[in-house]
């Protein structure tokens, strides 16, 4: 118990006698050290309760979005956007170009415009294979057999 209760200067001088460089380095840089303080200082200072609360929001809503988007998937992307960085850096400068000349607009106008026609064409196609099909579920479709006379009658 004795040792426990020991005088702190006699402490400060063994610290001193084992270890004078690491002692001589750390007074050297006292004043600097001293002037981290003061900063720090006038800072916590400056520092209003509301700033205090602001910050602890923002602290609260970084830790919240980082626990909602730590995932398997997000680290699965993350590591796809590592492995592809420079080829994904390309591609978003192209799609930037392509936003800022207004291509981009035109060939999103484009692609609805295809993507209206397929529709139409596709309704129009399954429509006569529709009707084709109530018809060969009514009576089978004969066949018309070309023979010299029927060509000779159709030309």
């Amino acid at each position: 118990m004795a040792e426990e209760l020991a005088d702190p200067d006699n402490e400060l001088a063994a610290a001193i006698e084992e270890n004078p460089d690491a002692v001589a380095d750390f007074v050297r840089r006292l004043d600097s050290v001293n002037e981290l303080l003061d900063v720090l200082a006038l800072g916590e200072s400056a520092l209003t309760d509301e700033m205090a609360r602001d910050v602890s929001g923002t602290t609260a809503t970084l830790a919240e979005s980082a626990d909602a988007i730590a995932t398997e998937e997000t680290v699965g992307v993350a590591g796809a956007v590592g492995a592809n960085g420079a080829a994904l850096e390309d591609a978003l400068e192209s799609l930037v170009a392509l936003q800022e000349s207004g291509t981009l607009d035109e060939l999103m106008e484009l692609a609805e415009v295809v993507s209206l026609l397929t529709a139409a064409s596709t309704t129009r196609w399954c429509g006569r294979w529709r009707r084709r099909g109530r018809r060969s579920a009514r009576s089978p479709r004969r066949r018309r057999t070309r023979t010299p006379a029927t060509e000779s009658r159709r030309r």
